[in-house]
């Protein structure tokens, strides 16, 4: 296997009436089958980056309001690493509330922003290849627990 690419992810739970909810990029990507499905926001490392340091990155260019960046840059988050077929992926959690959803702002990296409940983080259709092999890696691991 050639070498693997590394990515930075952040899985941002949200509370809503008490369940807990995912905040997911819809992404942009006309012509591509990836377009329009859902996706954690983060994305590749540049040389010489860290994982966080991606991250804090990649949530300046997908939410124009600065607000991620700035609570997960305020915040010691916690984190976990998975291999995933050519992927290694720096896993990241963060916890926000509705109040703060309400706020947020996509770029035109993205069609918006989606909430999704937990109990629907299951590999399919309507997440992005790379999505599914993150959410497959998690299946044998709580990632409520997780991060």
């Amino acid at each position: 296997m050639g070498k693997r690419y590394q990515v930075a992810k952040i899985l941002i739970r949200v509370s809503l009436s008490g369940d807990t909810h995912f905040l997911m990029s819809r992404k942009r990507a006309p012509g591509s089958s990836n377009d329009d499905r859902l996706e954690f926001l983060g994305g590749r490392l540049d040389t010489g980056e860290t994982g966080c340091s991606a991250l804090l990155r990649e949530l300046n260019e997908e939410e124009t309001t600065g607000t991620l960046a700035s609570l997960a840059a305020d915040t010691n988050l916690p984190s976990c690493e998975k291999i995933t077929g050519d992927a290694h992926h720096h896993l990241f959690g963060l916890t926000i509330d509705a109040d703060c959803v309400d706020q947020l702002i996509a770029s035109e990296e993205s069609h918006g922003f989606v909430v999704v409940p937990a109990s629907e983080l299951q590999p399919g259709d309507r997440f992005t290849r790379k999505t599914n092999m993150i959410l497959q890696s998690l299946a044998d691991d709580d990632p409520l627990r997780l991060l």
